[in-house]
């Protein structure tokens, strides 16, 4: 390979050892190859290293923010952000090491055990949407139950605005 013989690697000097080593695990790494254009002397090779390794930052960087595009508006994005703002929120009232783990367990927990059912999705709903859309579903049903006919609307109202969304198929 070039100015250099490999088949006496230990009598080259330090320096060009420590500098044909990086390069050909750079190479190596980046997945290149050695194909029919190579570095022939060290000079080459520290320029073929940084421009590897600045190709294979550049192509991380449009990776991650190819993924940062697609993952945009998810579940975990919202879960990221919720937990930033609460972290600054403990932070910023200093609930103490203890208090928060115990915060951040729990919504931890939440997280990875919700499911989207039709209770989870209302749920985040404000209360007072939540409430007509169950009066949509529920008031004719419980208006025909013998225990509340003759009851006021206003009563009907709150029985309905406690009822739990059914489960569907």
């Amino acid at each position: 390979m070039g100015d250099y013989s490999y088949s006496h690697f230990r009598e080259i000097d330090l320096w060009t050892r420590y500098i044909t080593s990086l390069y050909f695990a750079i190479v190596t790494m980046a997945t290149v190859g050695y194909g029919e254009i190579h570095a022939v002397n060290t000079r080459e090779m520290i320029f073929i290293m940084i421009y590897v390794s600045f190709d294979m930052i550049l192509g991380a960087y449009l990776l991650g923010n190819m993924a940062a595009l697609t993952v945009k508006g998810s579940k975990t994005e919202r879960f990221r952000d919720k937990m930033a703002d609460l972290l600054k929120y403990m932070n910023r009232n200093k609930l103490g090491k203890h208090l928060s783990n115990e915060i951040t367990d729990h919504v931890r927990l939440h997280y990875e055990s919700r499911s989207y059912t039709e209770a989870a999705v209302l749920q985040d709903i404000p209360e007072s949407i939540r409430a007509k859309i169950l009066q949509k579903l529920y008031e004719r049903c419980v208006r025909k139950v013998p225990l509340f006919k003759g009851c006021s609307s206003g009563f009907v109202k709150q029985i309905v605005s406690h009822c739990l969304p059914h489960k569907v198929d």
